[in-house]
């Protein structure tokens, strides 16, 4: 215990200094801002009851949410409360999509637990960011600064947008049924043009402070697990031809642009699939560069990691993935604090918050700062690279990313050449060029070479293993997990069952 505290108290003494840091770097510190970014959240109604979608998850005792099963409502809740306990007064709050659970066509009436899921944790936003949100407020008003995503967990089935009939014509009058439906949910919180481009086509544009318009994509329409393939289509809904008037309306009056969305245009880490149709890639990366001016952010979810991606030749900012708030995929629970230039609007830092689920109640972190983690000089396309390409060399000096990749889930690694190139390139064919010229491998700092590094790891853990069994030695459990009677109650507004 006096460990974990002291731990904590070398954490926040390094994310103290980085934002002072920063600071005295601008001169002054007001004119830095704070925006807060979630993604993933991922909450499930029905955990610990028989409609929960994994086995395991109708049958936990753990309040807080476990690993491989996503959110209650007692996390989402807990996750805001910190969010709001370590920064109170964000200039707006940024969530990448996936609200819902997964699987939620398996259920008997999704959409009203749709309806129910977007109720209850828009009302914990509300509760926790009244400055910021102030959900409910006639359209009319300024109103809330926070900015959603379309996530492919958020229709139903997931994936699943009909665009063949009415969401391809000429008229944004007409709407598509489940676009609809998630903005007569949100409705409370957009205004009237902004529900009109949700329910058209899942996309929308806001002035979040003066100078500054975050414009959110629907990125669904170019996922290669779209429903029904839409491919036929160069401009599905027509979201290019609006995104590139949206970017040069924003040129045109001197200001900036953060776009944000849910499934990013390259690779997952995981498997090597490919998130975007190439073509839709390419349309993208062509318009974002043409625009390098005006782009100030790209910022992204859905992998439920810690990633970027950074060509070292582009002008534009690179691609910024958010870690989940949902353990469903082995890691921990997140939300990010970035600081930003109130005059370039250009990304300083940003901190991530982190609370290790097998240790409940939760224990909220500064996991990490990404210019330190990393060792960028900078959060620009040019800085991320660099970085990456360091990394690359060896798997000592790959560790601090994946220390943080899942956010403290541990990781082994086993080939950093690998690691350099997915995180420096957007398509398959420019990864498995750039894997190629370096065979995915490389050399430890003082010359060991990876293989023979785990070989010898290998040999340890063999011994480690007789040793075990010779004297029937277990290892302790990383973390005391304590019973729900010692938890104290969530706390938050009263739920909507």
């Amino acid at each position: 215990a006096v460990m974990r505290a002291w731990v904590m108290v070398a954490q926040w003494c390094a994310v103290v200094l980085c934002l002072v840091g920063l600071a005295a770097s601008s001169g002054l510190a007001e004119t830095n801002g704070i925006f807060l970014v979630f993604s993933d959240i991922h909450y499930d109604p029905f955990y610990g009851t028989n409609l929960a979608e994994a086995v395991k998850c109708r049958v936990t005792t753990e309040v807080f949410g476990e690993l491989d099963c996503d959110s209650p409502l007692a996390l989402v809740n807990e996750t805001l409360r910190a969010a709001r306990e370590a920064y109170p007064n964000p200039d707006f709050i940024i969530f990448n999509g996936d609200l819902a659970r997964h699987e939620m066509d398996k259920l008997a009436d999704p959409k009203t637990v749709m309806n129910q899921i977007i109720s209850n944790v828009s009302g914990l936003f509300d509760f926790y960011f009244p400055n910021v949100t102030r959900f409910g407020s006639p359209a009319v008003e300024a109103h809330a600064q926070i900015i959603i995503s379309v996530g492919n967990n958020d229709v139903i089935p997931g994936y699943a947008l009909n665009l063949t009939s009415t969401g391809l014509a000429n008229s944004t009058n007409n709407t598509v049924a489940m676009l609809k439906l998630l903005a007569d949910d949100w409705a409370h919180e957009l205004t009237a043009a902004e529900y009109q481009m949700l329910a058209y086509g899942g996309y929308f544009a806001r002035e979040v402070i003066p100078g500054l318009h975050v414009l959110s994509l629907n990125t669904i329409l170019y996922s290669t697990r779209h429903a029904p393939n839409t491919t036929v289509y160069d401009d599905p809904n027509f979201q290019f031809a609006w995104l590139q008037g949206q970017l040069a309306h924003v040129r045109a009056l001197g200001h900036r642009a953060y776009i944000v969305g849910h499934i990013p245009p390259t690779i997952s880490s995981d498997a090597f699939e490919v998130m975007w149709w190439p073509k839709y890639v390419e349309t993208y990366r062509t318009l974002i560069t043409s625009f390098c001016d005006v782009v100030a952010a790209q910022l992204y979810g859905h992998f439920h990691s810690e990633e970027f991606r950074a060509l070292p030749d582009w002008c534009a900012p690179p691609l910024l993935m958010t870690a989940s708030v949902s353990p469903v995929y082995d890691t921990n629970p997140s939300f990010r604090a970035v600081q930003f230039s109130r005059t370039t609007f250009a990304l300083s830092d940003y901190c991530v918050h982190s609370a290790p689920i097998n240790f409940q109640p939760l224990i909220w972190n500064v996991s990490h700062c990404a210019l330190a983690q990393y060792g960028a000089a900078s959060l620009t396309s040019a800085g991320l690279a660099a970085a990456a390409q360091a990394m690359a060399r060896s798997c000592d000096a790959l560790k601090p990313f994946l220390r943080v990749y899942m956010e403290g889930v541990p990781q082994v690694c086993t080939a950093p050449g690998t690691w350099g190139c997915l995180l420096t390139t957007l398509s398959l064919s420019e990864f498995a060029a750039c894997n190629a010229r370096t065979g995915g491998s490389g050399s430890d700092d003082n010359g060991v070479s990876v293989v023979g590094t785990v070989l010898a790891v290998v040999l340890v853990v063999a011994i480690a293993a007789a040793l075990a069994v010779l004297f029937r030695w277990r290892p302790s459990r990383p973390y005391e997990r304590l019973k729900p009677a010692d938890l104290d109650t969530p706390r938050g507004p009263e739920i909507i069952a």
